[in-house]
């Protein structure tokens, strides 16, 4: 549990810094979106597999899918956000911005915490 709690604070991290260094926090956030989004398209084709092999115990599949949905929904939220704060520019908005991209940060870190197991079994 710890582990997972500093890998979303190194990944918060990330992104704050990345928004303060880079001109445009808009740009920014759609690059960490659109990355962890790859990641979860990535993770989830992994776990059809493993699943279809029949190396995945069904107990796993299911705590594997629930950190999915979390993510999905962290990360649609994050998006949504990000569409307001656009138009808006408000820094309440952005500050919400923030906040929601460090939880689908957290997020596809704990789902590839789960299936990282599976990809090191030979």
């Amino acid at each position: 549990m710890k582990r997972k709690i500093c890998i979303g604070i190194v990944m918060l991290a990330f992104v704050l810094s990345a928004c303060a260094y880079n001109a445009s926090m808009v740009q920014t956030s759609y690059k960490v979106l659109s990355i962890s989004n790859l990641s979860y398209d990535t993770g989830m084709k992994v776990v059809a597999d493993l699943d279809k092999r029949g190396l995945l115990p069904q107990d796993k599949k299911a705590e594997i899918l629930v950190a999915a949905r979390i993510f999905a929904n962290a990360h649609n939220v994050a998006v949504m956000a990000l569409v307001k704060y656009k138009e808006t520019q408000n820094l309440a908005d952005q500050e919400l911005v923030e906040k929601q991209i460090a939880l689908a940060s957290e997020a596809i870190a704990n789902l590839m915490l789960l299936i990282t197991p599976y990809l090191l079994e030979k």
